[in-house]
């Protein structure tokens, strides 16, 4: 019943399924640097009835924590912690709740804005174990993100 990050090329792409519904994953895909500064790759959350696509994610080198680094984060704080913890970046936000039982609750909130009314919005959440798994997906975001 664990969480499994697919077979991937070269570090292309990383899929993090729930554990809890396997429908329900996060695929981030092709990294592109963008010079010495910025990074931006491509996201994709599917869930029952849900399927939202964002191609251009910036990580801009600024920001005082990364995505790898936020993962890490609270890979290392397996034992728990109060409240909630937010990383976030143009188009995206990752929200971090521990509950009790050694999980943790990632909300993916993917969000779209092109100025006009048309805008949207979608989040999704993944479920993994707060120890090994949570560790894996940090590790494989660092190597995703080329160590930022």
């Amino acid at each position: 019943m664990g969480m499994h990050l697919e077979d991937r090329a070269e570090s292309e792409e990383i899929v993090i399924r729930c554990q809890e519904d396997r429908s329900t994953r996060v695929r981030l895909f092709d990294p592109v640097g963008q010079g010495e500064d910025e990074l931006a790759f491509g996201i994709e959350v599917q869930a029952e009835g849900l399927h939202a696509r964002l191609e251009h994610v910036e990580v801009h080198a600024w920001q005082s924590e990364f995505l790898s680094t936020f993962l890490a984060g609270l890979a290392a704080d397996f034992r728990g912690w109060d409240g909630e913890r937010l990383w976030h970046t143009n188009h995206l936000t990752l929200s971090a709740t521990f509950r009790s039982g050694g999980h943790v609750r990632l909300l993916w909130t993917l969000r779209y804005s092109s100025g006009m009314p048309e805008s949207w919005q979608v989040s999704a959440a993944t479920w993994l174990e707060a120890g090994e798994q949570l560790t894996e997906v940090a590790e494989q975001a660092r190597e995703f993100l080329r160590g930022w």
